[in-house]
């Protein structure tokens, strides 16, 4: 179980949602957090349904966000790697967080492109802003990962009712493959790992 201090948090939330699908039990929690976007578009929902459920939860967090420059739904990969390395870096120096999470690479090729720039962006540089806490976040599709083994090291107590009622502000993304049940079932077995009722686990990249 946790009792690291997280500090001010910086999540890189790949689509909307994702935030909430995977850690929104601890950023809820989080005093100072700032989330930066890739997308703010769904080809099968109004954009102006997908904006007004985003204002919905960055108000229930009370966070600060920005948005990358290059969003394509389902299409990140389509962009050079090192221009997220570069948007990620700037962000960096400009919130100075200290912890930054993002999510473990699953089978979506989004989740992936953004994995592996946060880990180059957030390498020890001379010039750049150091991040002490580089964590991984899962969420119930991480459990559908192939080749690719999710770890958990860190555990961090949730109210897990609380976490659903943050996911069921983006009423359009609620799917069966990703339901409360889903979510409540795998904070069951976290908090089972570190006695507790409800926890999230994270990999962790590097914690100091």
């Amino acid at each position: 179980m946790s009792t690291v201090n997280l500090g001010r948090i910086l999540f890189l939330s790949v689509h909307q949602d994702d935030e909430c699908l995977s850690a929104g039990g601890t950023l809820l929690q989080a005093e100072d957090l700032h989330i930066m976007y890739f997308n703010d578009h769904h080809p099968q929902v109004k954009d102006e349904v997908y904006a007004q459920e985003a204002d919905r939860v960055r108000i229930a967090l009370g966070c600060t966000t920005s948005y990358s420059e290059c969003m394509d739904v389902n299409n990140l990969d389509s962009y050079p790697i090192s221009t997220y390395v570069s948007e990620i870096e700037s962000v960096i120096d400009w919130v100075e967080p200290d912890t930054l999470i993002t999510l473990f690479p699953s089978y979506n090729q989004d989740h992936r492109v953004i994995y592996e720039a946060a880990l180059t962006a957030s390498r020890s540089h001379d010039k750049n802003w150091y991040v002490r806490n580089v964590l991984l976040a899962e969420q119930p599709e991480t459990q559908q990962t192939f080749n690719r083994q999710f770890i958990p090291q860190l555990f961090i107590p949730i109210d897990v009712e609380k976490k659903i009622a943050l996911y069921n502000l983006y009423e359009s993304q609620v799917r069966g493959h990703r339901s409360f049940d889903h979510l409540r079932h795998l904070a069951g077995v976290r908090g089972m790992q570190c006695n507790v009722p409800y926890a999230e686990a994270f990999q962790v990249m590097r914690l100091s």
